[in-house]
């Protein structure tokens, strides 16, 4: 499996944010406030960059500040996982207009990045750099701005609110492995594990779970329940014609625990190298500010940072 995978796939669902459970359409409050900001200053014929795009959500923002200016600029998204752009449209009918006026690259990391330098006037990425490289992604930057253009973050912090609920849910899926409830699953639909102690496994899932989900309510033992009362209620020639459905409940699972994997990682570098973001001045930028970005003000969801190539 590719380093991207679980994020393609992930993106194939239609999600428009990494935070399905925080943001059920795209980033709002102040948050969306802080990108208008960033897009005020761009002039007629300029050009925005959002780097790790996911799909797009930044970049859906400046198209429609942009097109309620009536203004004339050019909004490119790239990232590293396959994204679909036309999928997006049908699901999102309400965005179609946006999509259509952002140019997309998908497939297409950061470090390796062959648009032509000295372009862009803004540069934007939420929640998406911190997984590059930091140097090579950061002298990408650099050679990508023009002389007086801006890059603007928001980023992952190491005291954010998001850390925490990660780390909660990481233990909710430690849970779940000890429970064997994967493992089981794998057997089931390989055929080394009977019906009868398929379905005891289940029902002693179920008893574990219920507790903890009632003392937590947290959102993955929900998931998780929903289909054990629904595969607890089958006959075994029930079971074993939904087999296909119960391959992609495992498969969900997995995919769902390798990118928040990949979410925890990220966050603990930070913790580890809280300065980390001064790799841009290494790379030649001017750090302007950085801010705390407080989510409906209280919930704290990361930290912004603004930066300029000097013109000199």
């Amino acid at each position: 499996m590719t380093k991207t995978t679980h994020w393609s796939e992930y993106w194939a669902s239609g999600q428009l944010t990494s935070l399905p459970a925080d943001f059920a359409a795209n980033y709002d409050g102040e948050i969306a406030a802080f990108w208008v900001q960033q897009f005020q200053g761009i002039p007629e014929g300029g050009r925005v960059l959002d780097l790790c795009t996911g799909n797009g959500a930044i970049a859906l923002l400046a198209a429609g500040y942009f097109m309620a200016q009536q203004r004339d600029v050019a909004v490119t998204a790239v990232d590293a996982a396959k994204i679909n752009p036309a999928l997006m449209a049908r699901r999102h009918p309400e965005m179609e207009q946006g999509i259509a006026k952002v140019t997309f690259i998908d497939q297409s990391p950061v470090e390796t990045l062959a648009l032509p330098g000295g372009e862009f006037d803004l540069v934007t990425s939420q929640y998406g750099i911190e997984y590059c490289d930091w140097a090579a992604a950061a002298a990408q930057v650099a050679r990508l701005l023009r002389p007086g253009g801006r890059l603007a973050l928001v980023c992952h912090a190491a005291s954010s609110d998001i850390v925490a609920t990660m780390e909660r849910e990481s233990r909710d899926y430690e849970l779940l492995a000890s429970l064997g409830l994967l493992k089981g699953m794998r057997r089931f639909l390989e055929g080394s594990l009977s019906f009868s102690r398929f379905r005891k496994l289940l029902q002693a899932v179920q008893a574990e779970l219920l507790p903890a989900f009632n003392a937590t309510q947290a959102p993955l033992f929900g998931y998780v329940l929903k289909m054990l009362a629904s595969a607890i209620s089958m006959d075994q020639a029930q079971l074993r014609a939904r087999r296909v459905e119960l391959a992609a409940f495992a498969h969900r699972l997995e995919q769902g625990q390798l990118r928040l994997a990949d979410m925890l990682r990220v966050n603990r570098a930070i913790h580890a190298a809280p300065e980390w973001y001064r790799v841009f001045e290494t790379a030649g930028l001017r750090l302007l500010d950085s801010q705390e970005i407080l989510y409906r003000g209280k919930h704290r969801s990361g930290r912004a940072y603004r930066f300029e190539r000097p013109t000199e």
